[in-house]
């Protein structure tokens, strides 16, 4: 997720969590710059970073101008809530420095790192100047945000052969302009990967223990003018397959062997579960969906 700021004046003040000491003025080339507004302090506007995904890592950048040794810049950042900011960049001036940080990426993985934390869904980084002298000294011309974030594939919008309905909403005032892009790739060259025709563990239908259910396996696809390359499967507690028990129902195996290890810990005892499946093939074609199997989970009482 990338986001650039709007430094312009009018648009400054509502993209930003907080400021103190700094507003937005237009240089002599005609374009907006955040300077602080009084020298001898300093200046800082934070800017929140928030995600419906998880939050994996993220660099950050941007530019400033520096004019004598005295004046200075600092990046912060702090995860969940900004009252930890780490110190991720300093600059100092000598002359006249122009400081790029845009194209020289600060990383902030380290500081993101979901592993021996809860998920972080949102941080903070904090952009601060100090002119010692004139304002002008000190100033912000650029910043930019990238953050990573771990999805599942299958959960992010697709279009379908056929007829496709596509609403989009957002909070902004009228006149707002919205550009949508989509693609697509079509070739009738290829020819569809044969449909798995049916399941190999469990049976259709079957009863299972929850214990000795490992994998879910079918009969293998074939392609008339390639070779599969791997197979979406999802289960569901539903027959209409409306949603999966959880993202992790609904993935595809990345593997050409007609079998899926089963998480562990979701399915329950004494729950009649749905699953399907469908092939791909080496030109990215892919099949349609099998017929719905089911499976019961055996009551252990």
């Amino acid at each position: 997720m990338i986001y650039t700021a709007k430094l312009r004046a009018d648009l400054f003040e509502k993209n930003i969590f907080k400021s103190e000491n700094i507003h937005s003025v237009i240089n002599t080339d005609g374009v907006p710059q955040l300077q602080p507004v009084e020298a001898g302090k300093p200046a800082y506007v934070i800017y929140k970073a928030s995600t419906p995904y998880p939050i994996v890592g993220a660099h950050v950048g941007g530019e400033v101008m520096l004019n004598t040794a005295e004046d200075t810049a600092r990046f912060y950042a702090s995860v969940y809530e900004p009252n930890d900011f780490k110190e991720i960049f300093f600059a100092r001036g000598h002359k006249i420095l122009r400081e790029r940080t845009w194209d020289r990426q600060i990383h902030i993985d380290d500081i993101l790192n979901p592993k021996p934390t809860k998920a972080i869904y949102q941080y903070y980084v904090k952009y601060e100047v100090f002119a010692k002298e004139n304002c002008e000294d000190a100033v912000i011309n650029e910043i930019y945000l990238q953050t990573d974030v771990q999805m599942s594939g299958t959960a992010l919008p697709s279009l379908s052969v056929g007829v496709n309905s596509v609403s989009y909403r957002d909070d902004s005032g009228r006149g707002s302009l919205v550009e949508v892009t989509h693609g697509w790739k079509e070739s009738s060259i290829t020819k569809l990967p044969s449909v798995p025709a049916g399941p190999v563990e469990p049976n259709d239908g079957g009863v299972v223990g929850l214990k000795s259910l490992r994998t879910l396996a079918w009969k293998a696809a074939t392609d008339p003018d390639g070779s599969i390359v791997h197979y979406h499967i999802q289960v569901s507690p539903r027959a209409d397959m409306l949603y999966p028990v959880s993202p992790n129902f609904d993935r595809i195996t990345f593997a050409q062997h007609p079998l899926w290890p089963v998480p562990k810990g979701w399915l329950i005892e004494g729950q009649k579960y749905y699953w399907r499946v469908r092939s791909r093939d080496n030109w990215g074609v892919w099949s349609r969906w099998s017929k719905v199997w089911s499976f019961k989970i055996a009551d252990s009482g």
